[in-house]
């Protein structure tokens, strides 16, 4: 996973934020993943050692405007029956 320092030489923004939680990695992970999909570039930034800290997903700054389209219109997960 990729520092705060470092993303902010390479121009990146932060574009999804999760808070320490069991799940944050996950939804930090399916973003990424949702992100790289549909062509844009995503890291993810985290430390799965401790899950209590948060976990940021961030993307080129001249495509943080698309991205965040993205998620915000991205359907929301099934849930299980």
């Amino acid at each position: 996973m990729k520092s705060a320092r470092t993303s902010a030489r390479m121009g990146l923004e932060t574009v999804f934020h999760a808070e320490g939680s069991s799940t944050a990695e996950f939804e930090a992970l399916t973003i990424r993943s949702f992100l790289q999909a549909n062509g844009i570039a995503a890291i993810v930034v985290g430390d799965s050692v401790l899950p209590n800290m948060p976990f940021e997903v961030k993307v080129p700054s001249d495509q943080a405007r698309w991205a965040r389209k993205l998620i915000s219109e991205r359907p929301a997960p099934s849930q299980p029956s």
